[in-house]
């Protein structure tokens, strides 16, 4: 198996102090896939596009609601606030559409970042930034497509800083947020055509991360080199080149 990225990304250094949340809708334009995820250059494949529909990431969002929520140990005795699971699936809901972005940086103005964001990304719909303090924040998008073109797109680079999405996740807390995840573009050499099917290609790269998306020439077999698609991996595990797939090595 094979990681490839595509342009652009950012890196930096965490901010000072406590800033207040700012709220603002934008407009944005387009950016290609970060090369720094790897060091493996694009040798002469053809650029793919993304299909228009997938649903893998809705339902990963859909299933990490399900999981249960278990309070900390309580030897003090303090009051405990708890929320039905259907409670918390409402609140949740208008984030499905939701990233969280690290600005690898010294801290720059919020207008500053979201300017330049909007030239970068190129939304069909609205979004809405929102400053988070420590150098995180949060975008929410109207549309699914743009939320998700613009996770698969990152990292991103602003003012030779790197900005690096993540897929929004419930009780998110900036002041103790790492970078634990990223989205690359997996290849699956010389799969063997038959393969080439959504639920299949999803049950081999569940052994590599939690995959996002189907590449569109994957999904129509217009290409038969490889399959690939949008697969996001744990940065704090090893990364898994080779899986054993029926009676061969992937």
């Amino acid at each position: 198996m094979q990681l490839s990225a595509d342009p652009p990304p950012a890196s930096g250094a965490p901010p000072d102090g406590e800033p207040t949340r700012n709220f603002k809708r934008f407009r944005a334009t387009k950016r290609s896939f970060a090369d720094a995820v790897t060091e493996v250059a694009r040798t002469g494949d053809d650029m793919m596009m993304e299909a228009d529909k997938e649903d893998w990431l809705s339902e990963e969002v859909l299933a990490a609601l399900d999981e249960e929520v278990v309070p900390p140990t309580n030897p003090l005795g303090l009051p405990v606030v708890t929320f039905s699971k259907e409670l918390r699936k409402e609140i949740v809901q208008p984030w499905r559409n939701a990233l969280t972005l690290k600005f690898l940086g010294k801290r720059i103005t919020f207008n500053v970042l979201l300017n330049r964001l909007s030239k970068l990304w190129n939304t069909e719909g609205r979004f809405q930034l929102i400053d988070l303090g420590f150098n995180w924040y949060v975008v929410r998008f109207d549309r699914p497509k743009d939320c998700l073109n613009v996770l698969v797109d990152g990292p991103y680079k602003v003012l030779n800083h790197y900005v690096v999405p993540q897929r929004w996740t419930p009780r998110f807390k900036p002041a103790k947020a790492t970078i634990e995840k990223m989205t690359v573009w997996v290849r699956l050499p010389e799969l063997p055509v038959e393969l080439f099917r959504d639920d299949t290609i999803r049950q081999i790269l569940k052994q590599v991360g939690t995959p996002i998306k189907l590449d569109k020439s994957t999904s129509g077999m217009e290409k038969g080199r490889f399959a690939r698609a949008a697969v996001e991996i744990d940065l704090k595990k090893p990364l898994a080149s080779l899986i054993i797939v029926g009676d061969w090595i992937q």
